[in-house]
């Protein structure tokens, strides 16, 4: 059985909830809040498996509902529903970086359709609660580093890549899923502006989604991140989040594309664009496979390894959910087992190794 606390202001979005909770005969719905304030007292008093999230609340938003209830280290998974992905943007990686587990958008139901699951926006709220209900790990603050977040009226989005420096002799690829948005803002925000390589990061995620986090991850960090675009040459210093929906791969004059793929299970693939990293820039290639349920990524993260790059795995401690790491685990993909918290120093180190090496060579 799934206890399950709505925390949302509205009546109708209340009651929308409720009809969906009530299709699932494993699903109980133990407390309605109306408040950020009411949702932190129901988690303590009525023990909620899953806590379904909106943002915007009177008296205490769902941002900082969710780090006080995270903050108790109450066993409940928080999952944002919020009516608007693209106007709660920032807001949602908030929750995100302080404990969330994802966002979804309310489902949304017509005058006259039928209230089930055929609807596909109520199964796939159905679907994400049974997932995250699953959830062993809870994402606290000291299990993963907290970024320093910072308010919106310090955030001014950049349009695209400003040519500032010269091409990256080095690159970074890093894959993430679930969990994965905290995890990435944790190790970029502990590299220097000055990074002399550059990244490609490919974050399981809808379309809708990706040009949010970059700017959420840019705003957060001393790097210049962006949305990636077919043709951005790759500039050390820039990371380029792969848009969702579709495969960020590396093309032989250092520029990025795109392909569409049925092949794959996801879209983007980290196993697509490792393969790419790895066969473009073979031992000049650091792979960073992070949190994240299936095994995407692990025989990329391998492919980058067999062709000299460096490759790091998250450990288990660390991630919310211990799949795509394990699975790079026990294929031998991964040279390092790291906690979230020694990913970055260990990246730096790995690029001054390289660097020493090419002197050494020559």
């Amino acid at each position: 059985m799934v206890n399950i606390l709505i925390a949302n202001d509205s009546l109708m979005v209340q009651e929308m909830l409720k009809r969906v909770i009530r299709l699932e005969p494993d699903f109980k719905l133990v407390g309605i809040a109306n408040d950020g304030e009411e949702a932190v007292e129901a988690v303590q008093q009525h023990n909620p498996d899953v806590v379904l999230m909106d943002i915007n609340m009177p008296k205490m938003d769902g941002v900082e509902a969710t780090r006080r209830i995270v903050a108790l280290k109450h066993p409940c998974q928080i999952l944002v529903v919020t009516a608007s992905l693209k106007l709660n943007m920032s807001y949602i990686f908030d929750c995100l970086s302080f404990g969330a587990v994802e966002a979804i958008k309310t489902p949304i139901i017509g005058r006259n359709e039928d209230f089930n699951l055929e609807n596909q926006t109520v199964k796939e709220l159905i679907d994400r609660i049974k997932i995250i209900s699953n959830l062993s790990a809870l994402l606290s603050p000291k299990k993963l580093p907290q970024p320093d977040l910072k308010s919106d009226k310090d955030f001014n989005p950049r349009p695209g890549p400003i040519i500032k420096g010269k091409t990256a002799e080095t690159i970074i690829a890093i894959g993430a899923s679930t969990g994965g948005p905290q995890s990435l803002a944790a190790i970029l925000q502990a590299l220097p502006a000055d990074l002399r390589s550059s990244m490609v990061l490919i974050q399981h995620i809808d379309a809708d989604f990706a040009p949010g986090l970059a700017e959420w991850l840019d705003k957060n960090c001393d790097l210049d991140i962006y949305t990636a675009k077919a043709g951005d040459q790759l500039i050390a210093g820039t990371g380029y989040l792969c848009a969702g929906g579709k495969n960020l791969i590396l093309e032989n004059d250092f520029t990025l594309g795109y392909q569409f793929s049925e092949e794959t299970l996801h879209a983007p693939s980290i196993d697509v664009t490792f393969e790419s990293v790895a066969k473009l820039y073979g031992s000049n290639a650091i792979g960073v496979l992070l949190t994240g349920m299936g095994k995407d990524g692990a025989q990329g993260l391998k492919a980058i390894r067999d062709a000299g790059g460096r490759t790091i795995a998250q450990d288990e401690a660390s991630s919310l959910i211990y799949g795509m790491p394990k699975a790079a685990k026990e294929i031998g993909a991964a040279e390092f087992i790291l906690s979230l918290e020694d990913i970055a120093d260990k990246i730096l180190f790995l690029i001054e190794q390289n660097k020493m090496r090419k002197k050494h060579v020559a």
